[in-house]
């Protein structure tokens, strides 16, 4: 798992250079956002998955190409055994890879909803907030693994969030939680994983790493 922060100081038109190494369809998406923490983030995330690809494969940027699934999955063209997961929140971003399916997700750490809970999270779930000393603690590592889990599988929210447990278990996987910066990071990795490392890089290395290439 790497986790990621955007310096405060960054601004897009700083690094807006690097949008050369991100695709038609990721540049795309990055101008139709209005602000621009969300083109950072979006371009960040980008980047930090083909960061991640070229040091795996040690392929050039211009041979990466993904495919997007039938509930929005990414996945990597040409190379099945390849799985990755990304998310992004406030100004962090949290990604993970693995040869298993994995899914990952990050979110800031808010106030506990109730209501939420009752909408959305098993009876198990709900009695493990109940149980905490931190509810709001408790209730984002449900959040993140529920989200964590459904990128996991690639069924999205076909799949009603009720109707699995993460604090009970999933067959074959399990689940790390990690507080990065204001956020709560949830990883769904399977058990041959377990001892995953986490490793925190900043946007200025992934900026020196593109702008390498460029030389």
């Amino acid at each position: 798992m790497i986790l990621l922060e955007i310096d405060e100081n960054i601004s897009f038109d700083k690094c807006c250079f690097l949008t050369d190494y991100v695709s038609v369809r990721r540049r795309k998406k990055i101008n139709r956002f209005c602000f621009e923490k969300d083109k950072l983030l979006s371009l960040f995330a980008g980047l930090l998955v083909r960061f991640c690809v070229m040091k795996k494969y040690n392929i050039p940027n211009s041979s990466i190409e993904f495919e997007i699934g039938t509930h929005g999955k990414p996945f990597l063209a040409d190379r099945n055994e390849y799985n990755f997961s990304v998310s992004h929140s406030g100004r962090c971003i949290a990604f993970a890879e693995s040869d298993f399916p994995v899914g990952i997700d990050i979110e800031q750490i808010r106030d506990f909803d109730e209501n939420i809970a009752k909408r959305y999270f098993s009876e198990n779930e709900r009695k493990h907030i109940e149980n905490s000393s931190d509810f709001n603690k408790a209730f984002a590592e449900i959040w993140t693994s529920k989200e964590a889990y459904i990128k996991m599988t690639g069924d999205g929210l076909t799949v009603p969030l009720d109707s699995f447990c993460t604090v009970s278990g999933i067959p074959d996987y399990y689940f790390m939680h990690e507080k990065f910066s204001d956020c709560m990071v949830s990883v769904c990795l399977h058990e041959s994983h377990r001892n995953e490392k986490t490793e925190i890089m900043n946007c200025y290395e992934i900026m020196d790493f593109f702008r390498r290439l460029k030389e």
